[in-house]
């Protein structure tokens, strides 16, 4: 299975792109940056799928990596 090539238009046009697997917290994240003028994108992580080829070749966007695993988060943190 993979996804089709049109499936994320927009990347370039973000000011960030979220990364990650359900349950990350990157709707909410993209609404609250949303409401201070950030234009955000969310690419679903679903396995035994291909990210978007879009991803690796972006020059603008922050492309920021979401969790779910706290542990991950934390220990960075520190």
């Amino acid at each position: 299975m993979s996804r089709p090539a049109d499936c994320t238009p927009g990347l370039e046009d973000a000011d960030i792109v979220l990364v990650g697997v359900s349950r990350t917290s990157k709707t909410p994240i993209s609404i609250y940056l949303a409401n201070g003028g950030v234009r955000t994108a969310n690419v679903p992580r679903v396995p035994g799928i291909p990210l978007p080829h879009q991803l690796e070749t972006l020059r603008k966007p922050l492309v920021m990596p979401k969790t779910s695993r706290m542990a991950w988060i934390t220990a960075r943190l520190v």
